[in-house]
C-alpha cells in the first residue's frame, strides 16, 4: 500500500513524454506518479528549471532519479530564449482542465450581505412576467457600470461554517446573460437577455459579467505554508456525496491563506461507536435518548480512525471560502467532510 506522503513513482510510467494540447499537469502527473497529489515534490526538485510548472506542448518530459529522488525534467522541442518564452504563459498548459473551469468560474460568485444589497435587482416586464426567458426586455434598478454584459445571478443561500455557524458569504448563480443599458434618468436598467440558462425571476441580482480567460487555470501547484483545517460546505452539483471532478466550496479562503493551487487532503472523521454492554453500537444508530442518557452515565465511547479519502486542488479563493475541484477520491467523499494542509 502506498503511503499517502510517499512520493512514489508508476511502474508503468514513460521514458519519454511529449506534451500535447488538450493536457493538463494532473493529467501528467497521473503519468508518472502514483501519488500524483504530491507532484510539487516532483516540479520542484529540480532547481535547474525556471518555472517547472509551466510546461508547453511539444516539450518533452522524462523521469530521472538524482540521490535516489525522481526529479522530472523537461526539454524543448524548439529552443527559445527566454524573452519569448516568458510572454508565452497563455499558451503554457494548464494546472487543471480549462474548459470545464471556464464555464464554472462564470457561473459562480461569493458575495458579503453588504455587497448583495448593494446590487441592482431586476424588476420585471412591461409584460408583467414574474419569470420568464430571453424573449422579453427585463428592467433592473440599482448602480449602474456602463453598457456592458452582465450577468443575471440567483441567490442561492448563505454560507456558514458548520461548527460555529459564522457567516461567510452568499452564494450566487448564474442564470442569463444580458447586455445592459440605462433606459431613463432615474436609473433604470434595460435589460436585453443574449443567453439564458435558467428562468429570470423577480429578485434576481445583476453583476458585471467578466470573461472567465481572466480567471488563470495556470498556477505553481503547492501545499500550504500554514496548517489550514476546514470542511466541505457546498458542491456545484449539490450533493451530498461525490466522487473526483467534483466541484467543491471549502469554508476556508484568501483570509486564511488559502490560495489557488493548494492541495489539500480530505479527510473522513472516524465513526464514533457506543460500547454498551459488550455491543458496539454506532452513536448516530442509538436514540436521542440514549445519547444523553450514555452522556449522563458516562457509557463508553470510542472514536474510529480518521481516514484519508481523498485529494482536492484550489482554483479560486474568496475572502471566507475557497472553490477546489476533487482531484482524487479513494472512496465516496461527503459533504462536511475535512479538508487538511497536512502532506
Amino acid at each position: 500500500m502506498v503511503k499517502a506522503t510517499e512520493l512514489k513513482v508508476r511502474d508503468d510510467y514513460p521514458e519519454v513524454y511529449v506534451v500535447k494540447k488538450g493536457d493538463t499537469l494532473w493529467d501528467i502527473s497521473e503519468l508518472f506518479l502514483a501519488t500524483p497529489w504530491l507532484w510539487p515534490q516532483l516540479w520542484q526538485a529540480n532547481p535547474q528549471v525556471d518555472n517547472p510548472h509551466l510546461i508547453y506542448p511539444g516539450d518533452h518530459l522524462y523521469l530521472n532519479f538524482i540521490n535516489g529522488k525522481p526529479v522530472l525534467t523537461k526539454k524543448k522541442r524548439i529552443k527559445l530564449s527566454p524573452s519569448i518564452r516568458a510572454t508565452s504563459n497563455a499558451q503554457a498548459i494548464p494546472t487543471l482542465p480549462l474548459t470545464e473551469l471556464k464555464a464554472y468560474l462564470k457561473r459562480e460568485q461569493i458575495v458579503s450581505r453588504d455587497e448583495l444589497n448593494g446590487l441592482p435587482m431586476v424588476l420585471g416586464t412591461n409584460e408583467g412576467n414574474k419569470r420568464g426567458y430571453a424573449q422579453q426586455l427585463w428592467y433592473a434598478k440599482g448602480n449602474y457600470d456602463g453598457e456592458r454584459n452582465y450577468g443575471i445571478y440567483r441567490v442561492v443561500g448563505p454560507l456558514q461554517r458548520p461548527k460555529t455557524h459564522e457567516h461567510l458569504g452568499i452564494r450566487l448563480m448564474l442564470v442569463a446573460v444580458a447586455k445592459a443599458k440605462v433606459a431613463d434618468k432615474e436609473g433604470m436598467i434595460a435589460l436585453d437577455i443574449e443567453s439564458s440558462i435558467q428562468e429570470i425571476n423577480q429578485g434576481d441580482r445583476i453583476l458585471p459579467l467578466y470573461p472567465a480567460e481572466q480567471f488563470s487555470a495556470v498556477f505553481q501547484p503547492s501545499f500550504p505554508e500554514q496548517a489550514i483545517t476546514g470542511q466541505i460546505i457546498a458542491t456545484h452539483s449539490d450533493g451530498r456525496y461525490f466522487i473526483a471532478h467534483e466541484i467543491v466550496v471549502i469554508d476556508r479562503g484568501a483570509a486564511d491563506g488559502v490560495k489557488p493551487g493548494h492541495l489539500m487532503k480530505v479527510i473522513q472523521t472516524g465513526k464514533p461507536i457506543v460500547d454498551d454492554d459488550n455491543q458496539p453500537v454506532y452513536l448516530e444508530d442509538t436514540s436521542r435518548y440514549d445519547q444523553i442518557e450514555g452522556a449522563i452515565i458516562n457509557v463508553g465511547k470510542t472514536q474510529l480512525p480518521d481516514e484519508v479519502r481523498g485529494h482536492l486542488m484550489v482554483f479560486r479563493t474568496f475572502e471566507n471560502v475557497s472553490y477546489a475541484m476533487i482531484m482524487t477520491a479513494e472512496r465516496q467523499l461527503s459533504l462536511f467532510d475535512t479538508v487538511t494542509s497536512a502532506q
